[in-house]
Formats: C-alpha cells, sequence, structure tokens
C-alpha cells in the first residue's frame, strides 16, 4: 500500500506542474526552485501561497515533509498540509489522506473507515484524473474488503456528509 503513497509523491509534482502551466506565477515558481533542489525557496513560495489557502501549494509542503526535502521530515506536518489541501476538495491529498489512514501513517492512526471515506472523496472528485481515480476505487475497494459490512456504511455516510472547509 505504502507504494500508491509513492506513486504521488513521485507523479504528484509533476502533475502539479502540468495544471496551469501556461500560466506562470509564485506556485509555478516554487515547482522550478523544486526541481533545481532550491527547497529553501520553494518553501518560501510555496508558504505564502498555502497561508492564503491555495491548496496545490499545501499539498506540496505536504510532500516536502513527507519526503524530508529541505525540511526535517515530519509526517505529522505533512498529514498537517494534506489535510488542509484534502479539506478543499483537492484529490491528490485526499488519496495521501487514505493510503495513511489505510496503514496508519503519517502520523495518524490505522482507521479503514476514515482511509475509505478519503479513498471515496478522491475517486469522485470531478477533477480527479483517470489514473488517480481509478487508484482510488481499487485501494477503497481494497479497504473496503477489510471491513464489516456496518463499518463500510459508516464509512459511505462520512464521505456523503463530508463537507469541504
Amino acid at each position: 500500500m505504502k507504494q500508491g503513497i509513492k506513486t504521488f509523491l513521485a507523479g504528484g509534482l509533476l502533475a502539479l506542474a502540468l495544471i496551469g502551466t501556461a500560466i506562470a506565477g509564485p506556485f509555478e515558481d516554487g515547482l522550478v526552485a523544486n526541481r533545481r533542489q532550491d527547497y529553501a525557496e520553494a518553501l518560501r513560495l510555496w508558504g505564502q501561497l498555502a497561508d492564503q489557502g491555495n491548496a496545490r501549494a499545501q499539498f506540496s509542503i505536504g510532500q516536502m515533509y513527507y519526503i524530508g526535502q529541505g525540511v526535517p521530515r515530519d509526517n505529522t506536518k505533512a498529514d498537517g498540509w494534506y489535510r488542509k489541501a484534502a479539506d478543499q476538495r483537492f484529490d491528490y491529498a485526499q488519496f495521501n489522506l487514505g493510503v495513511a489512514y489505510e496503514d496508519g501513517g503519517l502520523g495518524v492512526p490505522q482507521d479503514y473507515a476514515l482511509a475509505y471515506m478519503w479513498f471515496n472523496l478522491a475517486s469522485s472528485s470531478p477533477a480527479t484524473n483517470t489514473d488517480l481515480r481509478q487508484m482510488a476505487v481499487e485501494n477503497r475497494d481494497k479497504v473496503a474488503a477489510k471491513m464489516t459490512p456496518a463499518q463500510v456504511t459508516e464509512a459511505q455516510r462520512m464521505a456523503r456528509e463530508w463537507k469541504p472547509k
């Protein structure tokens, strides 16, 4: 399962690079800095955007903390940044939180109902790309196989009632 999060850690920045590349700006400048391993500059640029509520920047900072790029590796901080982005419907962050709750990683306890909920949310976003949607559905179904029918029903209710912040 940890392979799934690694896939989107590696592919996530590439995918983010493709979002809005026609318009340069602070986020894209952060991508350039990250690519040249100027992590302090990437963190500075993304930090300003993240503080303003930019979900892509929040997710990217979460990745930096998860990997330990220019900052000490800190799963709790990674989780916090992913959660801020996920709470705004950012599908990559929702997927990574699903992985975290399935495995009990990123400083969160193992919780199949929350894993199911986050995978379900990642798979149902209209903005989700086909590959991410397919992985989220597969992971959601794999988690469901570890749950009782009552737990699946509860997880489905949680997903239905979830509201972005």
